[in-house]
């Protein structure tokens, strides 16, 4: 029976595969299909034997009054019959699956794809194909976990809009990396880690910060009961230079060194906080990247829409994720 979308959300979804990251669902999928069609080639095998080891049969029988081996021959054909249906049926089942998972795949695409402002190799702002690009959907509470949830722009613009209360703060996770996954990035790998944003305020006012988690290693030395270290590159009020923040003109903040995306905005660079703790060596593997910010800021002090952030390594392998609403 084909699946609807939901039950094919729901099930990726207890195998722990997050809808908007195509490339570890395209795997499954890929998988998936693998596992069946080894499946047919079970049966397949199946039908051989069974044929052969049945001819052998009538090749033994000495026909005195026993059964015929005109008989033997027709049961052949039967069983070999019905196990050729069944090869047809899983065959058609998996054609099914495959045409099912794909419109599915697709849809999801295109679903979002109309509100996708991604970024193309023609256009001067940056230099990933669109579907390099991860999108990040407003109300995934997988990405903001335990904080405040973004809401649409106010003006109508992509991205996810924050304006805080005075009690609350953001922790809005873009990055998750899965033990033994093929690359475990380290802090070494980062080279530069971004985010592209717009205030809504008219004058410069309290700005998001960048953070990223490593793995505990219990010896002593991690920073926190979950994690080892936390680096958070934030470019306080103070050091926000004139002309960088203009109500609704989009800016990029980087930590560590500045990276060619979005070359048409002003860049700045948002230094390693007093508030990063932990040991924060470059072999400490990464556990989780974050747009973040301070619940301890005054009510309405933040207000800005996040568009898009990501990170660069060394080897220039550069992952970025959209904020779509």
């Amino acid at each position: 029976m084909a699946e609807t979308r939901q039950e094919f959300l729901n099930r990726i979804a207890s195998l722990g595969i997050k809808y908007n990251d195509k490339r570890t669902l395209q795997l499954a999928i890929v998988e998936e299909i693998q596992e069946r069609a080894a499946n047919i080639e079970t049966v397949s095998g199946f039908v051989v034997t069974v044929s052969g080891r049945l001819q052998e049969e009538i090749n033994n029988i000495e026909v005195s009054g026993g059964i015929s081996s005109g008989q033997v021959q027709a049961l052949i054909d039967t069983t070999s019959g019905i196990l050729a249906g069944d090869i047809s049926t899983v065959s058609g089942d998996l054609d099914t699956a495959i045409v099912n998972v794909s419109g599915l795949l697709d849809g999801e695409i295109a679903a979002t794809a109309s509100r996708l402002q991604f970024r193309t190799v023609s256009t001067p702002s940056g230099i990933l194909p669109a579907s390099d690009v991860t999108p990040l959907k407003l109300g995934d509470p997988s990405i903001y976990a335990d904080g405040a949830a973004g809401q649409a722009d106010p003006t109508g613009s992509e991205g996810w809009n924050y304006v805080n209360t005075g009690t609350d703060k953001i922790n809005w996770y873009h990055f998750y990396q899965i033990s033994g996954s093929p690359r475990q990035y380290t802090l070494g790998d980062v080279e530069s880690v971004y985010v592209k944003a717009l205030s809504r305020h008219a004058t410069a006012t309290r700005l998001p910060y960048l953070t990223i988690y490593t793995v505990k290693e219990n010896d002593g030395q991690d920073a926190g009961s979950w994690y080892r270290s936390r680096l958070n590159f934030e470019l306080e009020n103070s050091q926000i230079p004139a002309g960088l923040v203009v109500s609704g003109v989009p800016f990029v903040l980087y930590g560590k060194n500045d990276a060619a995306v979005f070359t048409n905005y002003l860049h700045e660079e948002a230094p390693l906080s007093f508030s990063s703790n932990g040991p924060q060596a470059d072999s400490e593997v990464i556990l989780y990247m974050a747009l973040s910010s301070d619940s301890s800021e005054a009510a309405g002090g933040y207000n800005f829409t996040a568009q898009s952030i990501g990170f660069q390594t060394p080897d220039n392998d550069l992952h970025e994720y959209n904020y779509i609403s």
